[in-house]
């Protein structure tokens, strides 16, 4: 739907959601409204099947095999999954791949923001020690404030410590 007609996608959501419910927005304003919806959208899907792929792959196990993958097949999807199946679990950060992955994806904003919401779901999901969680929220972009807040915010639920 999305590759053969991007734009027919975007009119999609227009008329879908923002037509009747934006009457007071020009038609400029209603179309930027709808790709920014697209935009939004279509990375909520991106992540989960990312995130979804990588906890399919994320065994132990099968860890170098998944690597000789990502060499031989190299792309950002299959870097990004690669990156997920260590953050769908607790335990160590891979510090090092993460940060070269977040310094590869600068200039492609789309998977720079889906390896951001990895790592913050890794946040909320998992404890982290403070040493840790800088160095992850200083690879990713993200305010180090706000991930401390994830943690008040959800102090009594995170009972996952480091494997």
């Amino acid at each position: 739907m999305v590759g053969n007609d991007p734009d027919g996608f975007v009119k999609g959501i227009e008329d879908a959601f923002l037509r009747e419910r934006a009457k007071d927005l020009t038609p400029s304003e209603l179309r930027d409204a709808a790709r920014e919806i697209s935009y939004n959208l279509l990375g909520v899907i991106a992540t989960g099947f990312i995130l979804r792929t990588g906890s399919w792959v994320g065994s132990r196990r099968i860890e170098e095999d998944v690597e000789n993958v990502i060499q031989r097949h190299d792309s950002t999807a299959r870097r990004l999954i690669q990156v997920a199946s260590r953050l769908v679990l607790p335990g160590d950060l891979p510090h090092e791949q993460i940060k070269k992955l977040a310094k590869d994806l600068r200039h492609n904003p789309f998977a720079f923001a889906i390896l951001q919401s990895v790592g913050l779901r890794y946040l909320h999901l998992f404890f982290v020690a403070p040493q840790d969680k800088q160095r992850l929220c200083s690879a990713l972009n993200i305010d180090f404030k706000s991930a401390q807040f994830i943690d008040f915010a959800n102090k009594e639920s995170k009972f996952l410590s480091k494997r």
